[in-house]
């Protein structure tokens, strides 16, 4: 998403945007093709400016020449098509590639833990009922500790070690927790 259309303005067709890319510099220039959310009619644009009075834009579609289509926008979100040479520029970051990197070791090593622990589930003779509600808490448990950490801690862990270094915090964390919780899962199940 690229802006959500707030209104309309004059009798021309321009509506009002609000903004919601980081460069509207270069997403609202004359020519450039955006779509409203989920369909695939382009609105070219042809004139865009910066509202000089307040945040957000004017744009006006060469697709909607008068008011009464510019009417048919009014609460539409508007997306543009990332281009692939777009796409293969960002792959080269190394940020991006951190990131990817996080997501791959983050998802393969949860569904280790999660097997294991399972596994150790299983085998540790509970009744359905005992396993439902072991599992319900743990996981209400958990839920509620990643939203303190979210909430309490990840915003002053980038402004002390900065975001490179706290992408790292995920993949050390899993890596120093994940032979614990395999390890821990079978004891945990059989004091229950």
């Amino acid at each position: 998403m690229v802006a959500l259309v707030r209104g309309v303005h004059g009798l021309n067709g321009a509506v009002r945007v609000e903004v919601l890319t980081d460069r509207p510099e270069e997403r609202f220039v004359p020519g450039a093709v955006l779509h409203r959310e989920g369909r695939p009619e382009p609105l070219t644009i042809e004139s865009a400016t910066a509202v000089a009075d307040g945040p957000g834009w004017r744009l006006r579609f060469r697709e909607l020449p008068g008011r009464s289509g510019a009417e048919s926008l009014r609460g539409a979100y508007l997306e543009a098509v990332v281009q692939p040479e777009t796409l293969a520029e960002l792959s080269r970051q190394p940020y991006f590639r951190r990131l990817l990197a996080a997501g791959i070791f983050a998802a393969f090593t949860g569904i280790l833990v999660e097997f294991q622990f399972y596994l150790a589930a299983a085998s540790a003779g509970h009744t359905a009922s005992e396993s439902i509600a072991f599992f319900a808490d743990l996981y209400l448990a958990v839920s509620a500790l990643a939203l303190v950490v979210q909430l309490g801690l990840l915003a002053r862990l980038q402004r002390r070690i900065g975001l490179g270094r706290s992408l790292l915090v995920l993949p050390a964390t899993l890596a120093l927790l994940t032979p614990a919780a395999i390890l821990s899962a079978s004891l945990v199940l059989r004091s229950v």
